[in-house]
């Protein structure tokens, strides 16, 4: 991350819930991302999140289905309303749950999460959004690039929750389905004061393929 990022994040006006969505089937990777670990002798990927996260709130909660290993985790786990659904199902049951007005969600595979960045997130004024949504370039584009919205990276307030479950029962899955409802803020790498190297903190460990280049980013 940038070096003058710190000092401005040392303090958040208002509080902020943090869910972390739990509920996938992790088809891709082959078996539960979040119980796997990035080091032979290191802890599960979501031990790793939610340390990054403990310091931005006081409300701290999973949102997915029991699963065996889940409750030896440092924070509870709200039953997912909507299993199977996708994460717009547990982003309505993250924000029927949470203790705060606005909640930032983010994924369970994440172990790079900057808290720097999320609270510098957290830190903007929350009068003028309803989701407050980064959107950062597609590593995967050489050619005409676009900006890629990080759904599950972002801040969404409880006035999202009444648009999202209409859209949800709906029979809609797409997190975006719910957005022409609402007021949506999007913000860029320059916004956030978020270098190439800070992007990490969108890095998921959803695939084989990225669970060997987050093992290529760890120390040595």
């Amino acid at each position: 991350m940038g070096g003058g990022m710190a000092n401005s994040l040392e303090t958040i006006d208002a509080p902020i819930s943090v869910a972390i969505l739990c509920g996938g089937s992790s088809r891709r990777m082959g078996s539960d991302k979040a119980l796997l670990s990035l080091h032979p002798t290191g802890p599960p990927v979501l031990v790793s999140v939610i340390a990054r996260l403990h310091d931005v709130t006081d409300d701290l909660f999973l949102v997915g289905v029991d699963r065996p290993g889940y409750d030896e985790f440092d924070a509870p786990l709200i039953a997912d309303r909507f299993p199977g659904a996708g994460p717009l199902g547990g982003i309505v049951t993250a924000l029927e749950a949470t203790k705060h007005p606005h909640c930032l969600v983010v994924a369970c595979d994440m172990p790079f999460l900057d808290p720097h960045l999320l609270r510098r997130m957290a830190g903007r004024p929350r009068d003028a959004y309803d989701v407050l949504l980064p959107v950062i370039p597609d590593p995967d584009r050489d050619r005409r690039p676009r900006l890629v919205p990080q759904t599950l990276h972002a801040i969404y307030s409880h006035r999202c929750r009444p648009a999202a479950e209409r859209r949800l029962l709906a029979g809609e899955r797409r997190i975006s389905s719910f957005f022409p409802d609402v007021r949506v803020e999007a913000v860029d790498q320059a916004q956030l004061g978020v270098d190439d190297v800070g992007a990490r903190s969108f890095f998921s460990v959803d695939t084989p393929a990225a669970m060997r280049q987050a093992r290529e980013w760890l120390p040595r």
